[in-house]
């Protein structure tokens, strides 16, 4: 198993023997299925990308400096590095407890440790946007918005 020395904090065993059949031997997902033990086709295949995105995530240090924990559980959504990381963190896609936010374990604390890597304030710039958007679509019908406050 030397892909297993490798990256021994990042891959464990089933993932290190997925992927070695598929890439070291070319079997396909069907006989690695079979190898790993009434594994389907689909799963296989999950089980060699997952371990890829995971070898690609020990190999990156974007993230370096944030929560190994954060990180895996960002990295595999699509926040591979600090730039979108921080525009999704401005845009109020990565908060706690929002509608369609995937990770469910994602909590305030997490999310103030974020922020504070990032170097920006902790809060929901979600609700900061909205209120934007509704200013610009009020002044833009003719509307005299002056100031709305975001204290509720």
């Amino acid at each position: 198993m030397e892909i297993r020395n490798q990256f021994p904090d990042v891959l464990d065993d089933r993932l290190c023997e997925a992927l070695r059949l598929r890439d070291d031997l070319g079997l396909t997902y069907k006989e690695i299925g079979e190898k790993l033990g009434d594994v389907s086709a689909a799963r296989a295949s999950q089980l060699v990308k997952k371990a890829r995105r995971l070898i690609a995530y020990g190999l990156s240090n974007e993230l370096d400096g944030l929560d190994r924990k954060i990180a895996k559980m960002l990295i595999p959504i699509g926040y591979t590095t600090r730039d979108k990381l921080a525009i999704a963190v401005v845009k109020g896609n990565v908060y706690p407890n929002r509608p369609g936010w995937v990770p469910k374990h994602y909590t305030m604390d997490m999310h103030i440790e974020v922020c504070k890597w990032l170097g920006v304030e902790p809060r929901d710039y979600a609700l900061e946007f909205e209120i934007m958007e509704c200013t610009e679509f009020l002044q833009k019908h003719g509307y005299a918005v002056t100031k709305i406050s975001t204290n509720t």
